[in-house]
């Protein structure tokens, strides 16, 4: 079953001095060709394992991989630089330390169209709530539509600030995470850290 904490109607913690950024909003449009992408890189440690930044060299997130990544497609030019990813680091870090629940980055994930509504959507589910891959689809007017919300959620490029780890089975129980990127245990404890860190409970027996 799943706890009091857990409800997609719960309202929203408040903490004195929590630090927070900016509400959701659309992403930002900046059409590239592939050979054009060029990227800052970064790699740091987290409660869920070693994370690799990824910034556009003309500002914004791009990715946030699970694990070191150290190989990119052909056509991208990569340059690590940890200045470059500052923010970003630092946003996380005060995410996992607990002081910051809302990001305030602009996000420029590469998707089509669907999956960015879905990712969009995903961006207005507060901290320490969760939601149903059928509530999900119903909120970006598509019911029916939970197995390509799946797809979509599963396939997204900036994981934590795009909380896909707010997601789970309409019966209640946690669902996959990270599966594209580890085996299933593995994921399964990342994302019982992750929603444990937002205060949220859920049966995971």
């Amino acid at each position: 079953a799943v706890g009091e904490a857990a409800r997609t109607t719960q309202t929203r913690h408040s903490q004195p001095g929590c630090l927070t950024g900016s509400r959701p909003r659309e992403f930002a449009r900046r059409p590239m060709k592939p050979s054009e992408v060029e990227l800052f890189t970064h790699v740091i440690g987290s409660p869920i394992g070693p994370l690799t930044l990824a910034v556009r060299k003309r500002g914004g997130v791009y990715a946030v991989h699970f694990g070191r990544r150290s190989e990119w497609p052909a056509t991208y030019r990569i340059e690590n630089n940890k200045y470059a990813c500052g923010e970003l680091a630092l946003e996380l870090e005060e995410y996992f330390a607990g002081k910051r629940r809302e990001f305030s980055l602009s996000l420029l994930p590469e998707g089509s169209e669907f999956q960015k509504n879905v990712w969009h959507a995903l961006q207005k589910v507060a901290w320490g709530n969760v939601v149903s891959y059928s509530e999900l689809s119903r909120r970006i007017g598509r019911r029916g539509a939970a197995r390509a919300v799946a797809k979509a959620v599963a396939s997204n490029p900036i994981p934590i600030l795009i909380p896909c780890h707010r997601v789970i089975l309409a019966s209640g129980a946690p669902g996959l995470y990270a599966a594209h990127h580890t085996d299933l245990d593995t994921g399964r404890q990342m994302k019982k850290t992750l929603l444990e860190l937002e205060n949220v409970s859920l049966d995971w027996s």
